[in-house]
């Protein structure tokens, strides 16, 4: 049973890896349930049943928790409510979920408190509780709620690892992609076809920590220098986070664009997750200036799979999967001169793109989705025997 704040139609990072790690656990057998905010409603996707509760989306929980003591009691209890009945239909081995400490604490303690309360009532060995510690960006990070009972925490990068600890058991687990969906050989997508060469192609949720600013600031600079190409921006029509502040960050970008008089050469487009192979192909440099702390981040494996030269900020668990120089090359955070210049390099240096796109490719093949669901089963089943066992690690 997968837990989360979202799934898929929206799209961000925890979505296109939970869409994938779903596929993979029914290739290989498991009966999987997703449980996630959204809209009312029971439906299938891809064959697997998913429950959309409103009381897990994060504007909910963000407004109960923001609201103080009034409604919190009451909000929890419902969460559990819903919990409980889908315990009480699919009796699931594990219970698995995803970044539990954002938002408000409800969602992890409604899930926790459901598992407790349905404690020896099966009749079958009782669930396993997970927590995948994603991100941990922004005001919505609940550091309590790292240090609840849960039988193990999957960190994705040993920098979330280090900058939210817990005495929970846990391990790092870095996330794999479906490299099936990236290639250097295949279909470009259209939109990108029409643009002026070379195409920079940011693929990142416009959320201001995500670099767009500065990326915008660099493309300018690279037009300065090469005299022509283009920028591809996403437009978050459909991902989480405050809609005021995704208008607010899409206006300015487009003023500056405007000021800068390279308007007409900056798209902002999405793109399906089937379409981001198409995507990636049809763009010459991937570029991932987050002036944040990026928890991990997914988008280089998946340049790196579809052998695009990548440029990354030196920013939390991106250098774990980007070495300057071998797979990518590095810049400062918020540093556009220093991205310029490493972009500019790379789609001039014919030499140097070779031997990063080479080096991609080496690092990607220890980085799929199957690998990855192999370690997960594994650590399934180890915190199953500790349950058991009595062990909890």
């Amino acid at each position: 049973m997968m837990v989360a704040h979202a799934f898929p139609p929206t799209w961000g990072g925890v979505e296109t890896h939970l869409a994938d790690l779903v596929r993979a656990l029914r290739r290989r057998g498991h009966e999987v349930l997703c449980l996630v905010g959204g809209d009312e409603s029971d439906e299938s996707w891809e064959g697997v049943p998913v429950r959309r509760r409103p009381l897990l989306r994060p504007q909910n929980l963000l407004q109960v928790h923001r609201g103080g003591n009034a409604g919190r009691a009451g909000h929890l209890r419902s969460i559990e409510a819903v919990v409980r009945g889908c315990l009480d239909s699919v009796r699931p081995h594990v219970v698995h979920l995803h970044n539990a400490h954002h938002y408000g604490p409800q969602l992890a303690h409604g899930v926790l408190a459901a598992v407790a309360a349905g404690r020896g009532r099966s009749g079958r060995p009782d669930p396993v509780v997970l927590n995948s510690v994603h991100d941990h960006t922004g005001e919505h990070v609940l550091r309590d709620v790292m240090d609840l009972p849960w039988h193990l925490l999957l960190y994705v990068s040993d920098f979330l690892r280090a900058s939210l600890p817990s005495r929970a058991p846990s391990v790092t687990l870095p996330l794999g992609i479906d490299a099936s969906r990236f290639a250097a050989q295949g279909p470009r997508h259209e939109a990108l076809e029409r643009l002026e060469r070379p195409v920079i192609f940011h693929p990142a949720r416009p959320l201001p920590w995500k670099g767009v600013d500065v990326g915008l600031a660099a493309f300018v600079e690279v037009r300065r220098r090469l005299g022509r190409g283009s920028l591809v921006l996403c437009s978050g029509d459909d991902i989480i986070g405050e809609a005021s502040v995704l208008s607010e960050l899409r206006h300015r970008l487009a003023r500056t664009a405007a000021d800068a008089g390279v308007a007409e050469h900056v798209l902002f487009q999405d793109f399906p997750p089937l379409a981001m192979g198409d995507a990636y192909r049809g763009c010459d440099l991937v570029w991932y200036p987050t002036t944040g702390e990026e928890p991990y981040g997914l988008v280089p494996l998946e340049a790196m799979a579809s052998q695009r030269p990548v440029v990354v900020a030196d920013s939390g668990g991106l250098v774990e999967t980007v070495t300057d120089g071998v797979n990518g090359l590095v810049v400062p955070r918020g540093d556009s001169d220093a991205l310029a210049h490493a972009a500019s390099r790379l789609l001039t240096d014919e030499a140097l793109r070779r031997r990063v796109v080479a080096g991609g490719l080496d690092r990607v093949r220890s980085c799929g989705i199957d690998t990855y669901t192999s370690r997960l089963e594994d650590m399934y089943e180890a915190a199953r025997s500790g349950a058991a066992t009595g062990d909890p690690g």
